[in-house]
């Protein structure tokens, strides 16, 4: 069970069923070499039938969760998440991806205040080329409001749960929750 900490600013939920050990692996190292202490992992097991429970036991940090259930779906692993979410924020990040921990220690680090954060933020896949949001070469400084409206109305650039931070105290008060 996960103690409710008024500290952790990031819960970061991560469905897995059946992803390759070694890019699970990957993907959770990646997460867990952020350096600020805010934030937290959900792992969720959604019935894989490979050693993921042996494997995650043999990471000895306190910030990863492990969670199983019954083989539901990711969106069913994705809300159970959410249900265990502790931080201010939730982030997404799928099993076979792994992330940039420093552009997500770049925003953890800055006041945040708003209830939904769009960044820039290089996803890596091992299914394709690593992905951005935007232009690669634009900083997250100079992502303006014209440039992101511009992307979401003229590309479905919107639809990934990447490169997003969602206020948990508004997913949780409209009990937003994905379709099962």
């Amino acid at each position: 069970m996960i103690i409710m900490n008024s500290k952790i600013l990031l819960s970061i939920i991560i469905p897995d069923y059946n992803t390759d050990i070694n890019k699970l692996m990957k993907c959770i190292n990646s997460v867990l070499s952020i350096s600020s202490n805010r934030y937290e992992v959900l792992l969720i097991d959604d019935g894989s039938d490979k050693y993921v429970k042996e494997n995650i036991n043999s990471i000895n940090n306190k910030k990863l969760h492990y969670f199983y259930q019954n083989n539901d779906g990711v969106s069913s692993a994705r809300n159970l998440g959410i249900s265990y979410a502790s931080g201010k924020y939730i982030m997404f990040v799928d099993s076979d991806d792994y992330i940039d921990a420093q552009e997500i220690d770049k925003i953890i680090n800055r006041p945040l205040i708003h209830d939904f954060y769009l960044f820039n933020a290089k996803i890596n896949t091992f299914k394709k080329k690593s992905k951005y949001l935007f232009d690669k070469n634009l900083t997250n400084k100079e992502i303006k409001f014209p440039i992101v409206l511009r992307t979401l109305i003229l590309t479905d650039k919107l639809n990934p749960l990447w490169s997003k931070f969602y206020s948990r105290e508004i997913i949780n008060k409209h009990n937003i929750r994905f379709n099962e």
